[in-house]
C-alpha cells in the first residue's frame, strides 16, 4: 500500500497542475485518496451517473433498452461523436446510445438520455449512493456553451462559428469555482462509483454486469491503459473505464484487471493554471500522459 501512495505523492510533488486521485484495491481492501473530496471538474467522466440513473429507470420499467429513437438534427450536441456526423432520421436502439456515450463519449447520445432521465432523477441517484461532490448541473451541449460563456439557448450553428472563431475566452469560475454549475465530481465519489457497480450494490446484479461490460469497451485507451502490458504473466484483462477532457483537464477513471490484481484508479489532472511547462505534445496531452505513466508506475507496484 505504501508503494502505491508513494507513487501518487510524487507525482503531485513534482507538477504544478492540480492532481485528484483515487486508488481502491478491490483484492485486498487497500484504499488511498490524494484530494478524495475535492471538487473537480468531471467533463466526460459525468456519463457515469448517466449511465447509473439510465439502468435504474430500465429496471423499474421506465424505459427500454430496445426504445427506438430517431435521430433529429435539433437533437445534435456539440462535441464529440458519431452521431452528429451521421444523416438525420436514422434510428438506433437506446442501448445503442448508451453505448455511444460511454465507449466513444458520444455528447448527442449523452445529451439524449439525460434529457430523457431528468436532470432530478440523476441527481436523486447521486445522492443515494452516498456522493456529495458530484453533481450534473449540465448536458454536453450546455456544459460547452457554458465553459466558453455562452447563453445555453445559443442556436447549435451559431455556437459553432463562435467557437471556431478562437475568441471566445474560457469561463473561469468553471475551472476554479466549485460552487457555481458544473458537472463536478470527487475522485472518492467516482471510486465509490465504480466500487458499488463492481460490487453489484447499485440497481442490481444484472444492471451492474451490463455497466461494466459497456465500460470495458472504451475506445479512449491512452490514459489509464496505455502503458499496461497486454500480453505476459501479468497481462491486464480487462480496464472498464471512463476518460473526460475540457480545456486543459484530462481525467480517467476505471477498473483494472488482471490474473493478480483488481484495483480501481481514478485521477483528475486539472491543468489551467499550471506552469506552462507541463506542456502538451503532438497526439498527447500532459495530463494524458501523466494520467498514463501513472497507471503504469501503479501497476508494476502491484506486479512486483
Amino acid at each position: 500500500m505504501s508503494k502505491v501512495s508513494d507513487i501518487i505523492n510524487s507525482y503531485a510533488g513534482k507538477i504544478t497542475g492540480s492532481l485528484g486521485v483515487g486508488y481502491k484495491n478491490l483484492s485486498n481492501g487497500d484504499e488511498f485518496y490524494l484530494n478524495g473530496d475535492v471538487r473537480f471538474p468531471a467533463a466526460s467522466v459525468f456519463k457515469v451517473p448517466v449511465l447509473i440513473e439510465l439502468f435504474n429507470q430500465a429496471e423499474k420499467g421506465l424505459v427500454s433498452a430496445d426504445d427506438m429513437i430517431e435521430l433529429k438534427e435539433e437533437d445534435i450536441s456539440l462535441g464529440s461523436g458519431i452521431l452528429g456526423l451521421l444523416t438525420p432520421g436514422i434510428k438506433l436502439p437506446l442501448r445503442d446510445y448508451a453505448l455511444l456515450m460511454m465507449i466513444s463519449s458520444d455528447n448527442t447520445a449523452t445529451d439524449y438520455i439525460v434529457n430523457l432521465l431528468g436532470k432530478d432523477n440523476i441527481a436523486a441517484m447521486i445522492t443515494s449512493m452516498g456522493l456529495k461532490n458530484t453533481t450534473v448541473d449540465y448536458t454536453c451541449d450546455e456544459l460547452i456553451k457554458a465553459g466558453r460563456n455562452l447563453p445555453l439557448d445559443t442556436p447549435r450553428e451559431d455556437a459553432l462559428k463562435l467557437l471556431r472563431s478562437g475568441t471566445l475566452e474560457i469561463n473561469e469560475s468553471m475551472i476554479s469555482d466549485p460552487t457555481v454549475p458544473n458537472d463536478w465530481m470527487s475522485p472518492w465519489d467516482i471510486t465509490e462509483m465504480f466500487s458499488l457497480i463492481y460490487n453489484k450494490k447499485v440497481v442490481s446484479e444484472k444492471a451492474c454486469d451490463a455497466m461494466l461490460e459497456i465500460m470495458s469497451k472504451c475506445q479512449t485507451n491512452n490514459r489509464l491503459p496505455y502503458l499496461l502490458p497486454s500480453i505476459g504473466p501479468s497481462a491486464v484483462e480487462q480496464v472498464i473505464h471512463k476518460t473526460g477532457t475540457l480545456f486543459k483537464l484530462a481525467n480517467d477513471a476505471g477498473i483494472i484487471v488482471t490474473n493478480k490484481q483488481t484495483y480501481i484508479l481514478s485521477v483528475f489532472y486539472h491543468g489551467h493554471y499550471a506552469d506552462p511547462k507541463e506542456k502538451d505534445t503532438p497526439g498527447v496531452t500532459f495530463g494524458e500522459r501523466l494520467i498514463a505513466e501513472m497507471s503504469r508506475d501503479v501497476f508494476d507496484a502491484l506486479h512486483e
